[in-house]
């Protein structure tokens, strides 16, 4: 997560159902040398909803993989890049200082996970409420945020009706 992605950012707000596209993407830095531990040395998960081409994606910054895990710490945020609705079909390499990977040496990588649709019943400040419909990320979560002031979100599966 960086930083400048901590700081409170407001979603739109959404009252009334509105279906639009999702993709998911893991996105994880790994060095070039041998590590002496394995796996990533960062990783987290990017959930975009792109609501129109003339607007900025909506984007949750997920610490743990949505698909498998019930209950996820995010923030929320916007992206200009709508390119990334189509990137990392196969694992795609993102070069040190480029868009995407701030590092300065260590190799980035993303992959797309799953895409679908989303419905989204409610957004705001607050609360969220969205329903899923990829191959793989399917159901509906609950998104809460527990303090107006922080731009720390819960997401939650949940099996209540829509």
């Amino acid at each position: 997560m960086l930083l400048s992605e901590a700081f409170l950012q407001e979603p739109p707000t959404i009252t009334e159902p509105k279906t639009f596209d999702f993709v998911l993407i893991h996105h994880w830095w790994r060095a070039k040398t041998k590590p002496i531990r394995v796996g990533p040395s960062r990783q987290y998960w990017e959930l975009y909803i792109e609501e129109s081409e003339s607007k900025p994606l909506l984007k949750f910054t997920l610490d743990k993989n949505p698909l498998g895990n019930g209950d996820i710490s995010g923030i929320f945020g916007f992206e200009k890049d709508h390119s990334l609705m189509d990137r990392g079909k196969d694992s795609e390499y993102i070069e040190p200082g480029k868009p995407l990977n701030p590092t300065k040496a260590t190799p980035a990588y993303i992959r797309r996970l799953d895409k679908g649709k989303v419905k989204v019943y409610s957004l705001e400040d607050v609360y969220g409420k969205m329903e899923f419909k990829g191959k793989d990320f399917k159901g509906l979560f609950i998104m809460t945020r527990s303090e107006p002031d922080l731009n720390l979100w819960r997401v939650r599966k949940t099996k209540e009706k829509p």
